[in-house]
């Protein structure tokens, strides 16, 4: 007897969407096996109703066997849409306040996201205007086939280099200034210079500007530099006094005072002070204003001499090199110098005629011994005054 074939059932041949699924086939048949061929995947190459997910156009097959033993065939189509490029660029940039519009072509009933930076979310170009980066999401669908997609733009939005300058901002006169630029790596100044550090001396007060640029426009800062002139410095005028007296210089011109050399000087540092130098002196005086600018001015304290005829009451000749001779030093001019040195026995160990010859402490090529001796001096000055001195000299070592 012959008994009916299996009437299998793949589907109606469909269209569908790049990405979609469908489920094929129909409810099985008891006693009945099925099997599928397909190139793409299904859920179950073994059941009545598998679930297709095709990439690509693709014709799918199934075999029934039912309880008999007898088998049939039959296929579906399916067409798949591909999704369409509506052409969004993946990512965009722009500046800072700038608007920017979004470009696409071929979609419909367009979706947008985030909508507080979007013009209108339903364009199918629209303009956005972000401040910060941002990553712009779209829904949109194929005019064409009515398929669904989405895709995504990354918007960097770059900014005005904020520029700011600092440093020196009040100089001496003949002192540098230097100024900083943060903010930009690429700095114009109107000195001409292109460096985020810079250098001046300027004679006068002067501005800085300096100027940063980029694609999204530029900004500038200015820094004025005061330049203070030297305070005037006053030492007073020249003096002149006598030898062993003591002088008193005054400043003039500033906040702070140091005189140099500090040598004989009871306060180098001090506005006035009294000098009491030993010979013919050139002070400088420098002054400090209250910005730390100085000036300097000199003066000359000139010694005169009295006539005066001096013996070094202390010797030591021990060939050190200090001392060890014994002169007669003489303050002014004179004739006729006779030195004469007695040891305490009254015995002339020493006579001299000669200013510039004095006594090595040897008497008959022999050192005198540590001790008291007792000198007798005359001279005339120049004038015709004639001058007599007695005196004690130590001989030590």
């Amino acid at each position: 007897s012959f008994v009916s074939l299996p009437v299998p059932n793949a589907g109606v041949d469909t269209t569908l969407c790049s990405g979609d699924s469908l489920a094929l086939g129909v409810s099985p048949v008891n006693g009945s096996s099925y099997s599928w061929q397909a190139t793409s995947s299904l859920s179950d190459l073994n059941v009545s109703d598998p679930i297709a997910y095709p990439l690509s156009d693709e014709n799918f097959i199934v075999t029934e066997i039912d309880s008999n033993g007898c088998l049939n065939y039959d296929t579906i189509d399916l067409v798949v849409y591909p999704l369409i490029d509506i052409g969004l660029d993946d990512s965009l940039t722009l500046c800072d306040g700038d608007t920017l519009q979004l470009l696409t072509t071929g979609g419909s009933n367009y979706y947008w996201s985030p909508g507080n930076i979007l013009e209108n979310i339903i364009a199918g170009s629209p303009k956005i205007f972000p401040d910060t980066n941002t990553t712009i999401y779209v829904i949109y669908e194929d005019s064409l086939t009515g398929c669904s997609g989405n895709d995504s733009v990354l918007v960097s939005v770059n900014y005005v280099d904020s520029i700011s300058v600092s440093g020196t901002d009040t100089i001496c006169l003949g002192d540098t200034a230097y100024l900083y630029a943060t903010g930009s790596d690429s700095c114009w100044w109107n000195s001409g210079l292109m460096s985020n550090a810079i250098q001046s001396t300027p004679i006068t007060t002067s501005e800085y500007i300096v100027w940063s640029i980029n694609s999204c426009g530029s900004d500038s800062d200015t820094l004025v530099v005061t330049v203070i002139n030297p305070p005037v410095a006053d030492a007073g005028a020249d003096q002149t006094i006598i030898f062993g007296e003591t002088g008193t210089l005054q400043g003039q011109g500033g906040e702070a005072y140091l005189w140099s050399p500090s040598n004989d000087l009871d306060c180098p540092d001090c506005q006035n002070v009294n000098a009491s130098p030993s010979q013919t002196t050139l002070y400088t005086l420098m002054v400090t204003d209250s910005f730390g600018c100085v000036g300097y001015d000199s003066m000359l304290l000139e010694l005169k001499y009295i006539d005066t005829l001096l013996i070094p009451n202390l010797f030591t000749p021990n060939g050190d090199g200090h001392n060890d001779i014994l002169y007669v030093r003489t303050f002014g001019e004179f004739e006729n110098i006779h030195f004469r040195l007695y040891n305490r026995w009254g015995k002339l160990v020493f006579e001299t005629f000669d200013e510039n010859f004095g006594w090595d402490g040897y008497y008959n090529e022999s050192l005198q011994p540590l001790d008291v001796y007792v000198y007798y001096l005359t001279a005339n000055t120049l004038g015709g005054e004639s001058m007599q001195q007695k005196g004690d000299v130590t001989l030590m070592r």
